[in-house]
């Protein structure tokens, strides 16, 4: 087992995880702002990358492509441990926390439901332009 591979596994799967907190903590808030005012929902920029963050999923989806993040992890855990996935300490966690907490139909549901979510809360709670001065 080579600690630098094993390192590089768990932090792959430290930003997996993250991206995946991005996407779903970023619909929590959008959807909160419906009844409660969060001036960075509205922010463009948030809202462009969240957006894309949640489409470039459902094209890996929609494609059969495989989640580069996955294919970077488990390269760098099977160098580590000899297989795709570890079974204990910290790369046990995230390896759990990633791939056996969801089940993948409900991640296809969540996907797909967070895809359509997206554009009708665009429309519901619209991202605001800076206003140029005239």
């Amino acid at each position: 087992m080579t600690f630098a591979a094993d390192l590089a596994a768990n932090l792959i799967a430290v930003v997996h995880i993250a991206f995946f907190l991005f996407i779903v903590g970023g619909m929590v808030a959008i959807v909160a702002a419906i009844r409660k005012p969060i001036a960075w929902v509205r922010n463009p920029w948030f809202r462009i990358a969240h957006a894309m963050a949640i489409y470039i999923v459902l094209f890996e989806e929609a494609t059969g492509l495989q989640c580069p993040l996955n294919v970077l992890q488990w390269g760098a855990r099977e160098v580590a441990t000899g297989t795709t996935e570890a079974s204990a300490g910290v790369g046990g966690l995230l390896d759990f926390l990633l791939y056996h907490t969801i089940s993948p139909l409900a991640l296809d549901i969540m996907y797909w439901s967070f895809g359509a979510l997206t554009l009708l809360m665009l429309w519901i709670v619209p991202p605001r332009f800076a206003k140029r001065p005239t």
